[in-house]
């Protein structure tokens, strides 16, 4: 972490800290830019440098109300570079992007969270958790349609499949988790009982 931002985290002025922070985010964006790469990788940068900080928690939450009002603006963003004319040209391309990212990234996620030993239950609620297309993805997406490596089609149902994704996460991690828990529920002590018993042989 800068050490600027250590001294001012300790000086406990929430405005002077959330404007180093910015600060801190705002030229590293401006730094890749000018070396020609994406102002969002230098952002994306800046976050995992505080990130290894102390005051990361911090941060964060004095960033939470930025986070929303950009996220906001994100959403807002964009749905105004989609063309809907073009998307509806390609519905078959975008049905297939779609399936892929959320029943491809669930199998695999849940899979690889099984093989490291978790109960059936946590693998199924993180590969929900994380069924949909990540913030970076638009970073890569925009670089490959920059130097010609995907087109405009594929770049349109790209943007379209992130939103569609975000929507049906949300909604998946609901009705899983209200499914699971209703589930467990009905089992009772049957479904305790596995984890208690590896607890004893544990101890």
């Amino acid at each position: 972490m800068p050490p600027i931002l250590t001294r001012v985290a300790r000086t406990r002025n929430e405005e002077l800290f959330l404007l180093v922070a910015l600060t801190v985010g705002l030229g590293a964006a401006a730094v890749t830019e000018s070396v020609g790469l994406s102002v969002a990788l230098g952002a994306f940068l800046a976050g995992l440098l505080i990130n290894q900080s102390d005051f990361a928690h911090e941060t964060l939450a004095r960033m939470l109300p930025l986070r929303d009002m950009f996220g906001a603006f994100f959403f807002v963003t964009v749905g105004a570079l989609i063309d809907p004319r073009r998307l509806l040209d390609n519905v078959p391309l975008l049905v297939t992007m779609v399936v892929l990212v959320v029943v491809g990234k669930l199998v695999i996620r849940a899979g690889i969270v099984r093989l490291f030993g978790e109960t059936s239950w946590t693998a199924l609620l993180t590969g929900v958790g994380l069924a949909q297309i990540g913030e970076f993805s638009f970073v890569l997406v925009q670089a490959a349609r920059r130097e010609g490596y995907i087109g405009q089609d594929i770049y349109q149902a790209t943007l379209a499949t992130s939103l569609i994704t975000i929507l049906l996460n949300a909604t998946l991690v609901q009705l899983v988790s209200r499914r699971i828990g209703a589930f467990r529920a009905a089992r009772g002590p049957r479904d305790a009982a596995p984890t208690t018993s590896r607890r004893s042989r544990a101890t």
